[in-house]
């Protein structure tokens, strides 16, 4: 289990074990003579292999502030981690190889982040961005386009009278999924809606 310890590059950075943590999050290793961009390409290298998903958070002034590790398929975060990623910059490793998901979305606009990443398990890892515009983010409109999607999709799947809670992880994997590649191919559709929309790199 991972230590509230870390590295002597950024000592004060609060390190969040799980119990089923068998990654230690503080071999994470961030250079702190960086910029932003290159703080977060170095960690993407680092997580882009990983069997499980960690999320790692710096603030506007590219200090880090947060690394959290998922419990399931996905992170969680507590109320007093909320407010830590608040206004930041987000990047996390999806090791199934997708791209960024519907809640990665949602995240982006709820926690009003400069920029959310998201590092795919693929070879060569890919990073997929998107970054908050210049006027904001056009939550209201973002939360309408992906509900009509949502309806379609519970009615392709065959469950308009089921509540999501009880669908099976799999089927939630699969909406989520196809629901960020809806909101980022069809972001377009509002003025100021993304800057960076499906922007895509390498490491």
């Amino acid at each position: 289990m991972a230590k509230n310890a870390s590295p002597s590059s950024s000592a004060s950075r609060p390190v969040v074990p799980t119990p089923e943590a068998n990654f230690d999050l503080t071999a994470l290793v961030i250079p702190p003579s960086l910029s932003i961009e290159e703080k977060l390409l170095a960690i993407e290298r680092q997580l882009a292999a990983l069997p499980m998903e960690v999320c790692v958070v710096f603030n506007a002034e590219g200090q880090e502030v947060l690394r959290v590790q998922s419990s399931d398929f996905s992170v969680e975060f507590t109320n007093q981690q909320v407010g830590q990623a608040h206004g930041g910059y987000m990047t996390h490793n999806h090791p199934a190889g997708t791209g960024l998901s519907w809640r990665d979305v949602r995240t982006a606009h709820h926690l009003n982040l400069l920029q959310i990443r998201a590092v795919s398990n693929l070879e060569p890892p890919v990073v997929h961005v998107i970054t908050r515009p210049t006027d904001g983010w056009a939550t209201q409109e973002c939360e309408q386009l992906c509900v009509s999607e949502f309806s379609r999709i519970k009615t392709k799947f065959g469950m308009p009278g089921i509540v999501p809670e009880d669908y099976p992880i799999s089927l939630k994997k699969k909406i989520n999924t196809r629901l960020g590649k809806f909101a980022v191919t069809n972001a377009g559709r509002f003025e100021g809606f993304f800057d960076g929309i499906g922007e895509q790199g390498h490491l």
